[in-house]
């Protein structure tokens, strides 16, 4: 059981210019608010998706998976931000 102030959480994805907006309960976690924005919003394949993170915009915060987004929502607004950013990736070779 969840309490949460927040029966809803207006969620926003911006990924190559475009924003998705969505409603969700505050115990959905980040992993599947990713898998709705990855797959059904911006197309992409699971190989793709799994090159990608959700970040809180304007920071540099990557919550985990399992984070419910209730607990990111800003008050009394009940909104989050994400953007959908790349893995780091790491070029070159190790010796």
């Amino acid at each position: 059981m969840h309490l949460h102030r927040c029966r809803h959480v207006a969620t926003e994805v911006s990924f190559a210019g475009e924003t998705a907006h969505h409603t969700f309960a505050p115990g959905t976690t980040v992993a599947r608010v990713k898998h709705w924005a990855a797959g059904h919003k911006f197309h992409m394949t699971e190989e793709e998706a799994g090159e990608h993170h959700l970040q809180i915009s304007g920071t540099q915060d990557r919550p985990a998976p399992g984070t419910h987004i209730g607990t990111l929502a800003s008050r009394p607004e009940c909104r989050v931000r994400f953007d959908l950013v790349p893995d780091q990736r790491v070029n070159g070779a190790s010796t």
